[in-house]
């Protein structure tokens, strides 16, 4: 195969990205791309292809893509329980009025003996 001319494969990128209504991903251009030919099936033409349409973006040369799949993650910790001398189930201690409900997002695993019901501390309780 010959080696792209990657300034013409931006041009026919560009064509096809201004002849939709709505914006088009990376993905769509490329596809489309691919089943015109203009460039052949392969990770690497995908990766050229994304920087070099980021390149024309930034010089002010290609139109804005669509960016359907990003999305910023950010993590949530849960809040840690307030800590307790005991617990209402083995020593008879209540939580002070107006401390908020036990944490129940994961820090310690509820654990009860088969013959207590949920929710009454009978077994690992510390």
């Amino acid at each position: 195969m010959s080696r792209l001319e990657w300034a013409r494969v931006v041009e026919q990128a560009q064509a096809l990205v201004e002849s939709h209504a709505e914006p088009v991903t990376l993905r769509q251009v490329f596809y489309r791309l691919v089943a015109t030919g203009a460039i052949p099936n392969r990770v690497s033409a995908y990766k050229r292809l994304s920087a070099v349409t980021a390149e024309a973006r930034r010089q002010g040369r290609f139109p804005e893509l669509a960016d359907h799949g990003r999305r910023i993650a950010r993590w949530r910790s849960p809040t840690p329980p307030t800590p307790r001398r005991g617990c209402a189930g083995c020593t008879g201690a209540t939580a002070p009025p107006g401390s908020p409900p036990p944490s129940t997002s994961g820090w310690r695993k509820t654990r009860w003996s088969p013959s207590s019901p949920p929710g009454t501390t009978s077994a690992g309780c510390r």
